[in-house]
C-alpha cells in the first residue's frame, strides 16, 4: 500500500497474514502492540485518510481516484470571516429609542430587538447583541451564527462562516448607529494555495486539488505548511478490488462468461459427436443387416448344393 510512510505499509506489520492454506491468521500479541504504540498508523493502514505535518491543517475528503502519496502544501491566502467594525464606543444604555438592530449576515437579513438596560460595560453589551442575533430564527434556520467582541468599547460583529460568502452589513434599525457608529464592513476571503505543487481551488477554509484531495486550513501563516501524507486504506482498496471483480465487466463476470461460452461450445461439440455416432451406428447396422442377409443366402445355397450332391451320389 502506497502513501503511509509515517506508519505501517503491510498487514504483516500489525500481525495479520495468510497461512500456507490461504486462511487469514492473526497474531494477537503483535496486533495489540501495534494498536498500543501507534493506533493512528493502524487506522491509516485500513482507512482512507491523511496525516498532516501542520496541526492547523486537517484532512477533509478525497475521491475514489485520489492517488496515495505525500503532497506538499503551500498557502498563499488564509481564509477570513466577514465582519463589521464600529467607528466609536458603543452606547451602554439601550431603551425604546435604540433597541432594534437590522443586519444582513452572509446574505440573510434578520431583525432583533435588544433588551432594555444600562449595561455594565461593552463586554456585557456585546454578549447581549450576540445572544439576540444567534437566537434569531432567520439565522438559525440557515445554521448561521455570529460573534460579537469589543475592544476599548468598540464593537465588532463577525460572521462565524469563512470565505467569500461570509459578509456582514447593517440594514438600518435604531440600534445600529448607537452601537456601531459608522461601521466599516469587510467581506471574508477564501483560502488559496497549492497542493502537490498544483494550484488548488479554495472555498472557505477548504483547499481542494484537482485529484480530489481536500484539506481544511484552519489558520496559521501563509507559505510552506509542510507535507500531507494521503493513504488509500487497505479496506478501501479491497472494497474497490471486489467492486471491480464483482462488477458486470469485472474479472469474475468475464471468467463466468468465458466458462459459459466454453460450456456451450462443449455442448455443441457433444451434440455433433452424438449425431455423428448415430449416423455411423445407422450405417454399420445397415451393413451388418446386409451382410447377415448375404450369409443367410449363402447358407441356403450351401444346403441346396449339399442335397444335390447327396442325391447324385445315391444314384450311382
Amino acid at each position: 500500500m502506497s502513501g503511509n510512510s509515517a506508519g505501517y505499509n503491510a498487514l504483516s506489520q500489525v500481525g495479520i497474514s495468510f497461512d500456507s492454506s490461504g486462511k487469514l491468521s492473526v497474531n494477537s500479541s503483535k496486533l495489540s502492540t501495534a494498536l498500543t504504540t501507534n493506533p493512528a498508523a493502524v487506522q491509516a493502514l485500513f482507512a482512507t485518510g491523511a496525516q498532516t505535518e501542520d496541526s492547523l491543517v486537517k484532512y477533509a475528503s478525497s475521491t475514489s481516484t485520489t492517488p496515495g502519496g505525500k503532497y506538499t502544501l503551500n498557502v498563499s491566502q488564509i481564509a477570513t470571516q466577514g465582519n463589521a467594525v464600529g467607528s466609536a464606543a458603543a452606547a451602554l444604555t439601550i431603551d425604546g429609542t435604540n433597541d432594534v438592530l437590522n443586519v444582513k449576515v452572509n446574505g440573510v437579513s434578520t431583525s432583533v430587538t435588544l433588551g432594555h438596560a444600562t449595561y455594565t460595560d461593552a463586554t456585557a453589551l456585546a454578549a447581549e447583541v450576540q445572544s439576540r442575533l444567534n437566537g434569531s430564527s432567520t439565522l438559525s434556520a440557515k445554521s448561521m451564527t455570529v460573534s460579537v467582541t469589543q475592544s476599548a468599547g468598540v464593537l465588532t460583529l463577525s460572521s462565524n462562516q469563512y470565505g467569500s460568502g461570509s459578509t456582514v452589513a447593517f440594514e438600518g434599525g435604531s440600534a445600529a448607529s448607537a452601537l456601531f457608529g459608522t461601521p466599516t464592513s469587510t467581506d471574508g476571503v477564501d483560502v488559496a494555495g497549492s497542493i502537490g505543487g498544483v494550484l488548488a481551488n479554495g472555498s472557505g477554509q477548504t483547499l481542494k486539488a484537482g485529484n480530489g484531495l481536500a484539506l481544511d486550513v484552519l489558520g496559521g501563516a501563509t507559505g510552506d505548511r509542510g507535507g500531507v501524507t494521503f493513504t488509500r486504506g487497505l479496506a478501501v482498496q479491497l472494497d474497490s478490488l471486489l467492486t471491480r471483480a464483482l462488477g458486470t465487466k469485472g474479472s469474475i463476470a468475464s471468467s463466468t462468461k468465458a466458462l459459459e461460452a466454453q460450456s456451450k461450445d462443449m455442448d455443441a461439440q457433444k451434440e455433433r459427436i452424438n449425431s455423428s455416432l448415430a449416423e455411423k451406428e445407422k450405417r454399420y447396422l445397415a451393413q451388418f443387416n446386409s451382410l447377415d442377409s448375404t450369409i443367410s443366402s449363402m447358407q441356403s445355397t450351401m444346403a441346396y448344393l449339399a442335397q444335390q450332391l447327396t442325391a447324385l451320389n445315391s444314384t450311382k
